[in-house]
């Protein structure tokens, strides 16, 4: 699993206030090995913090690049937390059908961009991590990677 080194300094406005992505961190979650990796669950083997949206002050945008033998993650769906806390998910064929140019269904490794947005502006001071678990079609998670952001 690779960390975007060139992503962690990079600052982040919202209504008035500058962020830093702290750290991108790509836990293997539960115990999990990975170098014993099963075969047939997705992982996530990078995330980039790409920016603020330009259109949205509490929009984040993110890359995902990933690994699924099975090739059945486009049925799947990407689950969100804010800080640790669950905060909804997206369903692939939709996402995988919107970007340019689309993810086919049964792709086996790929990228794909996805927006985060916050619910609200976080306070000065205060540190927004934003976690990522990708669920197959078969219901088998990926390891959970986090962005860790700091309002300065």
């Amino acid at each position: 699993m690779r960390l975007r080194s060139d992503a962690v300094h990079r600052p982040w406005r919202a209504g008035g206030l500058a962020l830093i992505c702290m750290s991108l961190g790509l836990p293997a979650c539960g115990g999990d090995d990975p170098d014993n990796w099963t075969a047939t669950r997705p992982r996530i083997d990078e995330v980039e913090f790409v920016g603020q949206s330009p259109r949205d002050p509490l929009g984040l945008q993110f890359m995902l690049r990933f690994t699924d033998s099975d090739a059945d993650l486009g049925l799947g769906r990407l689950k969100l937390s804010v800080s640790g806390v669950p905060s909804g998910q997206i369903e692939l064929p939709e996402l995988f059908a919107g970007q340019r140019p689309p993810l086919a269904q049964d792709v086996t490794e790929g990228e794909f961009e996805v927006l985060v947005r916050l619910a609200q502006t976080p306070d000065s001071g205060q540190q927004v991590s934003i976690g990522f678990v990708l669920e197959d079609g078969a219901g088998q998670n990926s390891n959970e990677p986090t962005v860790t952001l700091a309002v300065r």
